[in-house]
């Protein structure tokens, strides 16, 4: 079993001139599937064959047919990504027949001022773009054929190329000229161009330089008669088998991407069918975090209102007044329980520690200390109240004292000092 989730298939298409658009199902497509240049399976099929494939690779390379695709050599001012991509259609209109307008225009990078240009239709691209797209291609890009082709220094390398409808064949000629050279020409079917005429035309377009030309196994041996038969050329032209492993290797070399700046550029598209399952996974995992939480909420809350209720119980049992006694609160329980025997102990006539009193008794008995530590007299209070179970005293204002040892004193005696925010109100309380 091949692991397709990190492979590339390279996909060549037809070129416009030898194709219906009708035609197309019946094609067979020249195909090769490759993981980081090694190659994995190469064949013939029709794109609808192909629809598994192309849902479970990494990427889909589209190829079209030279002659489909215009290449040219520009000469550009150093211009950012922006402006040139709004200045190619004014620097390559006079190399064109067309309307720029329909024409997709990619540069590839800089080189001493020079770029290659490639310019396809727009509309032909985006045919095959949302036809591929349509089998579930993940990532697609598309290169120029000619530019695919190995790179040879001092040689012109071209390709003889061929496409199978049904029983009818057309076949085409593509020519790498340099580093960012290249055309293509359209042959027709088998009979259309015999081996020496196409030798014939690949000399022409070559301008005499050697020719290395990459032949289907099946046509190595008719090629090679025709060089045998002409011995004046046979030196400047060399017959090899084509390879898909070689173009793959010039395929990765190419810097220029058709697709880019396309209206389905693969950036802009969120293919949900990649992130189903992980999504899907994270959706679970969410799920039963918060079923988790709920269920530990749910369980900590009857916890909660079941040691309310036993607290509630021991509460009543200890005061021995279930029927009339008071809920508490379980954050305060124990003040509540405090509360609840002072009451009961006023009731039964004893005294407690926070009557009227037993507070005035405390503070009499530490009103001379005051007086010493203090600097406190009896003239300085003006009223003395006795509210909520604390006594309040209201004194002058303006006096300077020393609050800290108040309290000390008074905390000695099992009483509490709290003072409002000018310290002319005291507040004593029992802490005991």
């Amino acid at each position: 079993m091949i692991d397709l989730s990190k492979s590339i298939l390279y996909l060549r298409i037809p070129s416009r001139a030898d194709t219906h658009v009708a035609e197309y199902r019946t094609l067979s497509f020249p195909f090769a599937v490759a993981n980081h240049g090694r190659l994995q399976r190469e064949g013939f099929a029709r794109l609808d064959t192909l629809a598994s494939l192309i849902a479970h690779v990494h990427r889909v390379i589209v190829l079209p047919a030279a002659s489909d695709v215009t290449v040219l050599r520009v000469s550009t001012p150093p211009l950012s990504a922006t402006r040139l991509k709004t200045a190619l259609p004014a620097l390559v209109e006079d190399s064109l027949l067309g309307d720029t307008a329909d024409c997709q225009i990619v540069a590839g990078p800089d080189s001493q001022g020079v770029r290659t240009v490639a310019v396809i239709d727009r509309a032909w691209l985006r045919l095959w773009s949302d036809r591929v797209r349509s089998l579930g291609a993940h990532r697609l890009s598309a290169k120029p054929m000619q530019l695919c082709l190995p790179l040879i220094e001092g040689r012109v390398v071209a390709a003889l190329l061929g496409f199978a409808s049904g029983t009818t064949e057309s076949r085409e000629l593509v020519l790498r000229l340099g580093a960012g050279e290249g055309t293509g020409l359209p042959l027709g079917g088998n009979d259309d161009a015999s081996a020496q005429q196409v030798l014939n035309t690949l000399r022409t377009l070559a301008a005499s330089k050697p020719v290395e030309l990459l032949l289907p196994r099946e046509q190595l041996e008719p090629y090679q008669r025709c060089l045998s038969e002409d011995v004046a050329h046979a030196t400047e032209t060399t017959l090899r088998v084509a390879s898909w492993t070689e173009w793959i290797a010039s395929i990765d070399d190419c810097d220029i991407d058709l697709m880019m700046g396309a209206m389905h550029d693969d950036k802009s598209v969120f293919d949900t069918r990649r992130w189903r399952a992980a999504a899907i996974f994270a959706a679970t995992i969410i799920v039963v975090n918060i079923s988790a939480l709920n269920w530990d909420w749910w369980r900590l809350h009857r916890e909660s209102q079941r040691l309310q209720q036993e607290m509630q119980r021991v509460y009543s049992t200890t005061v021995r007044d279930a029927i009339n006694a008071e809920k508490i609160n379980p954050a305060d329980a124990l003040a509540g329980m405090k509360k609840r025997r002072m009451a009961l102990r006023r009731a039964a006539g004893e005294s407690s520690t926070d009557d009227f009193l037993v507070l005035s008794a405390a503070l009499g008995d530490a009103w001379p200390v005051l007086q010493q530590t203090a600097n406190i007299d009896t003239r300085a209070v003006v009223s003395i109240e006795y509210k909520n179970a604390a006594l309040e005293l209201r004194l002058k204002p303006g006096l300077q004292l020393a609050l800290d040892a108040v309290r000390n004193v008074l905390s000695e005696r099992g009483l509490e000092l709290s003072t409002g925010s000018d310290a002319t109100l005291w507040k004593i309380r029992s802490i005991r």
